[in-house]
């Protein structure tokens, strides 16, 4: 016998592959958001675990910030070249590779030095990560529609740095 067609195909979800672009884009922002919620842990997490657990002064968790920031500077720049030379989904799992590395290292070995040495490491990583999540949220897009997007994107880290901060003191205080 012949299938019919159901009353109201509306009403049908469309199947996985053909949903539209957009939601694609909103999923990938629930990931920054996650990613970032992550990140903001141990980006400001990790002075107040150096001060109190490692004893470092002030100026050295300044020094220790002032080198995430300048790799972080240097890992954005680096980005789009990089993402030209060996494309950005080789470049985007790699930097997720070798973050997740970093992180298993700073859990492995909490001695200061490797400690510096990654989370400086990690800054690099995350300045040529973010450029090309940035390029695939916003692919193919117009201007108009990028600008919006770029904002929503800006929003949905933004929104992950208040209940991280949040966590990040209960969590250093708990004995692990």
């Amino acid at each position: 016998s012949r299938l019919r067609e159901p009353a109201h195909p509306r009403s049908i979800a469309p199947p996985r592959g053909n949903r539209p672009p957009m939601d694609r884009r909103l999923r990938l922002l629930l990931l920054c958001f996650l990613e970032s919620f992550g990140t903001i842990l141990l980006e400001r997490g990790i002075y107040f675990y150096t001060a109190h657990q490692l004893g470092f002064t002030p100026s050295q968790n300044l020094a220790l910030a002032l080198g995430f920031g300048v790799t972080y500077v240097a890992g954005a720049f680096y980005s789009h070249a990089l993402a030209e030379r060996v494309g950005e989904r080789r470049v985007l799992a790699t930097a997720l590779g070798l973050l997740l590395a970093g992180h298993i290292l700073l859990i492995a070995d909490q001695g200061p030095l490797l400690i510096t040495a990654v989370f400086v490491t990690l800054g690099f990583l995350h300045g040529v990560k973010w450029p090309v999540i940035e390029s695939y949220i916003t692919a193919g897009l117009t201007p108009r529609a990028t600008m919006r997007m770029l904002g929503r994107f800006n929003v949905s880290w933004a929104l992950a740095v208040p209940p991280a901060v949040a966590v990040v003191g209960p969590m250093l205080e708990t004995p692990w």
